[in-house]
């Protein structure tokens, strides 16, 4: 039929061309003082460019969704863009910066006040750390910021897990 659009299937992948389009006009819209959603758009936009193979264009929104983070007020969106793009250069080989990166989510982290944010930010730094440690062949580092990650999640009150574990020793 006319002006029907194609099916498109999510297999996975998604569709990253619309995706794409959606975000911009997205970023378009937001006010330009709302740091919070243009760093978390800029961080999508880099996400999808990333996964289309565009790892340079990826580095490029993954930057200014950092700057956009360091404005506003929440230190764990900070850490979060801030890790992500060390991620991203780790896995372009650009070890520098991505220990750069890594040492800003470092210093953001340790903003947050105690809470259920700093156990979760602080879960995903220990991932990010371990991972850039496992890249670098430093596998007892990697072992050691694993092991912390496991004793943090074990401690954690997380009901659905608790019930979890006791249906399954019946």
């Amino acid at each position: 039929a006319r002006g029907e659009r194609p099916h498109r299937t999510r297999d996975g992948a998604g569709d990253h061309d619309e995706a794409f389009r959606l975000a911009l006009e997205c970023r378009r819209l937001i006010d330009d003082t709302d740091h919070g959603r243009i760093s978390t758009l800029n961080w999508l936009l880099g996400s999808i460019l990333y996964r289309q193979g565009w790892p340079t264009r990826a580095v490029l929104f993954g930057r200014e969704s950092v700057k956009e983070s360091q404005k506003g007020p929440n230190a764990a969106v900070v850490v979060t863009t801030a890790s992500t793009l060390s991620q991203l250069y780790e896995s372009v080989s650009e070890q520098k910066l991505s220990e750069e990166y890594l040492a800003i989510a470092e210093d953001a982290f340790q903003k947050i006040p105690p809470s259920f944010d700093r156990t979760r930010t602080d879960l995903l730094l220990g991932i990010v750390k371990a991972t850039s440690e496992l890249h670098r062949k430093k596998y007892a580092e990697a072992e050691s910021l694993l092991e912390n990650n496991l004793d943090l999640f074990s401690r954690q009150p997380f009901p659905a897990l608790q019930r979890a574990d006791q249906s399954k020793a019946a």
